[in-house]
């Protein structure tokens, strides 16, 4: 379900929309649930992820039990949810803030990737990871080179999640590698490695 408004980085097109997850079933095998998730239901899998890892701020209501009664739970995941949404967006707008030299975004990358190979005497001018290189091909690509957000710790920090979701390689079969790359987005290393990519950025951005 849409959440009112909208996510925006200030005096930009960079804009986020707010969701939150609700399901019900129509012969009542399962409980009206409602939640926050990051994870974009689209099948039973993802479905059932996405409630297998709710936290604590969703509501289950059973079939057996007045709807009536549990409203005002209801209605106060909601307001959670837009004051979690309201704190991501003012997060969002402090990282487009801090703007990023060469040296910073190197920094960070050493932080979120690992560090650079240090020069030895067979090679004296070691070659970057390829996780490292794409990373810095999404930092300079024209996605995160919006007026407002260029070179900037959200663009930083959107050139990592685009590497794990879409571009960090995966072995197997066409089929298994998407499960595979889908597994690691939201529950395995590259999980991880997002988690980590948005700390390091709010540390950046000296965010609690």
């Amino acid at each position: 379900m849409k959440l009112p408004g909208e996510l925006r980085i200030a005096y930009t097109d960079d804009v986020v929309k707010p969701f939150i997850l609700v399901c019900n079933s129509h012969d009542g095998s399962i409980a009206f649930r409602a939640l926050n998730t990051s994870i974009r239901v689209v099948c039973q899998n993802t479905l059932t992820l996405a409630l297998r890892s709710a936290g604590p701020d969703s509501i289950s209501i059973k079939h057996t039990e007045s709807i009536h009664d549990r409203l005002a739970d209801a209605q106060e995941v909601l307001g959670l949810s837009i004051v979690k949404h309201r704190e991501f967006e003012l997060q969002m707008n402090q990282l487009a803030q801090v703007h990023m030299t060469k040296r910073t975004f190197s920094g960070y990358l050493d932080r979120v990737l690992g560090p650079l190979p240090k020069p030895t005497e067979q090679e004296p001018d070691p070659e970057a990871s390829a996780a490292r290189l794409q990373v810095t091909a999404n930092f300079d690509h024209e996605l995160q080179r919006l007026k407002g957000i260029e070179h900037s710790a959200w663009a930083a920090f959107n050139a990592v999640s685009q590497y794990v979701d879409w571009e960090r390689p995966t072995r197997g079969a066409a089929i298994t590698r998407d499960e595979r790359r889908f597994e690691s987005t939201m529950l395995g290393a590259g999980s991880d490695l997002k988690r980590k990519a948005w700390s390091e950025a709010l540390k950046l951005a000296r965010v609690n």
